[in-house]
């Protein structure tokens, strides 16, 4: 038995855990937020963000000034980014997996039952 015999199997075993962790929703937005925070942190973006500040408001943020910023801006990306963008991503990565959006409009749709309202009997009035 070769080195290379098993390998198939390993990488089986491997891609079918990280397709049951993916569909935890913890692993999905710990997967945006550190791909977030990774484009968010580069050095030249900060240091564009605080001469943009600087010229726009005329404030100097300082380094814990600026920190500050990236964070409520991260916070923003997050909300927005989460809602808007990873959501309907893993939405369709999902309706793929279980037959695509064809099959759930092939569903057949149970017809409710109408509800039957109590006939009230009429009030009748003193003369």
């Amino acid at each position: 038995m070769g080195l290379f015999d098993n390998l198939g199997g390993v990488v089986g075993n491997v891609e079918r855990y990280v397709e049951t962790q993916w569909q935890q929703r913890m692993v999905q937005v710990s997967v945006y937020a550190g791909l977030l925070f990774y484009l968010l942190s580069t050095g030249t973006l900060i240091e564009t963000v605080e001469k943009t500040v600087t010229g726009l408001v005329g404030l100097k943020l300082g380094k814990d000034g600026t920190r500050a910023l990236h964070g409520v801006i991260f916070a923003v990306f997050m909300y927005y980014g989460t809602r808007y963008i990873l959501d309907p991503i893993v939405k369709r990565i999902h309706l793929r997996q279980v037959g695509g959006a064809e099959g759930l409009k092939n569903k057949k749709q149970v017809a409710k039952k109408p509800v039957q309202r109590k006939q009230q009997k009429p009030v009748q009035r003193k003369k």
